[in-house]
């Protein structure tokens, strides 16, 4: 009816289930040492003055920031910082991170926002995460890094909330 044979049916059938497996483990490699949160809703005002604000308080420095009519992005710099203890048991000597701020613009005075954590090591070159020795690679995030950047996030998050309050 379609133009398939039962040779091709079969072997679209067999290969499909191989699809969706291999979709789904290539998912978590390409976030590999990122960690996403969408805020929610934020003002232009707050987005350009209390995310910076927030990030310099824990040392964070912006490097780059571009405005177009419907989207706002903001960069830092890469931070290096001391691996927390559960890093350093997988083997990481040095550890650093940077964040990513993306906002659209959902209504005129208002922008939808995402914000994005990424982590980098380096470490003893026996490690599977580790690329070679002295390079830069992802990790995983571990349990102590994914709750430093939750406490990160939510006092974003407050900050953020609170610029679209109504008094």
């Amino acid at each position: 009816m379609f133009g398939f044979s039962a040779e091709g049916c079969w072997a679209f059938l067999l290969a499909t289930p191989a699809m969706i497996l291999l979709g789904a483990c290539g998912a978590p490699l390409a976030n590999q040492g990122r960690t996403e949160h969408v805020i929610g809703r934020a003002s232009y005002y707050s987005i350009m003055t209390e995310i910076p604000e927030v990030l310099g308080t824990v040392g964070y420095t912006i490097y780059d920031k571009r405005e177009t009519s419907t989207a706002l992005y903001i960069e830092t710099s890469w931070q290096e910082r001391a691996p927390f203890e559960d890093e350093a048991a997988m083997g990481v000597e040095y550890a650093r991170t940077r964040f990513v701020v993306r906002a659209q613009k959902a209504s005129p005075q208002v922008f939808t926002l995402r914000l994005q954590a990424e982590n980098q090591v380096q470490g003893r070159s026996d490690e599977s995460w580790h690329q070679s020795v002295g390079a830069w690679s992802t990790s995983p995030a571990t349990e102590m890094y994914e709750a430093y950047m939750l406490d990160i996030f939510t006092e974003i998050k407050l900050r953020v909330d609170a610029g679209l309050r109504i008094y």
